[in-house]
């Protein structure tokens, strides 16, 4: 029982927090929290389609609230930084400070959770070739090769010839840590007359604390009509 712990029961509420889960999520809150989850649950899962991506604490970041003297702490203080999307797309960067109580039974309840500071990082929706940037994206984001494939171009899927495992590498990656959240840094165009981009990916565990930093991609993009699509991926 992961709730043994303060740690355990912060990770297990962590995990938790979405709409899929709700039972494992009120099973880890004080029944005070569970009431105020009741009337608005919008403050743990997310709203208008953003999620939970990812999350992280280490050990400096859960702190004892100090007890009586020579007395083990029965409450913990907690910070957690968490990376929040929508289809994929970081939109939201979130400081929380959690609290964690032991209870009666010697196990422990989250019972106080308050945001310290949201910052919201959702790229502009009108640049040039933003939409067919966010669709190949996506599909990574879904570990999603064949969507992903209709958004490249010929030159791009011919380049990968006889190398298919490293597309497959890119776009489907490993099941733990998974393909998390994708972040859009800059979008600019190219004289060619197509574009280039700098993401910033993020895999992570689904049920654990994961490093939230990123890594950074250049992706260029050619012409074929109408649409953007993708030449390299560097």
């Amino acid at each position: 029982d992961p709730t043994r712990t303060a740690g355990g029961a912060l990770t297990l509420f962590m995990a938790s927090r979405n709409y899929r889960s709700l039972r494992q999520l009120k099973s880890v809150m004080t029944p005070a929290l569970i009431k105020r989850f009741d009337y608005n649950s919008a403050t743990f899962n997310g709203k208008r389609g953003n999620r939970l991506a990812a999350f992280d604490f280490g050990e400096d970041d859960l702190r004892p609230v100090r007890t009586r003297k020579g007395s083990a702490p029965s409450i913990y203080q907690a910070t957690v930084k968490s990376l929040w999307d929508n289809q994929g797309e970081l939109v939201e960067r979130r400081t929380e400070s959690i609290r964690i109580a032991q209870q009666e039974d010697g196990l422990w309840r989250v019972g106080v959770l308050e945001e310290v500071s949201s910052d919201s990082v959702r790229f502009s929706d009108a640049v040039p070739g933003v939409t067919n940037l966010r669709m190949l994206l996506r599909a990574w984001a879904r570990r999603d090769l064949a969507g992903a494939e209709s958004q490249m171009s010929s030159a791009f899927l011919k380049s990968y010839q006889g190398r298919e495992d490293a597309l497959q590498t890119i776009f489907v990656g490993d099941p733990d840590p998974r393909h998390a959240a994708f972040e859009i840094l800059d979008l600019q165009p190219l004289p060619s007359g197509g574009a280039e981009a700098h993401v910033r990916l993020y895999d992570a565990s689904p049920d654990r604390p994961s490093p939230l930093d990123g890594y950074e991609r250049t992706l260029r993009f050619g012409r074929s009509g109408a649409r953007y699509v993708l030449d390299a991926w560097e």
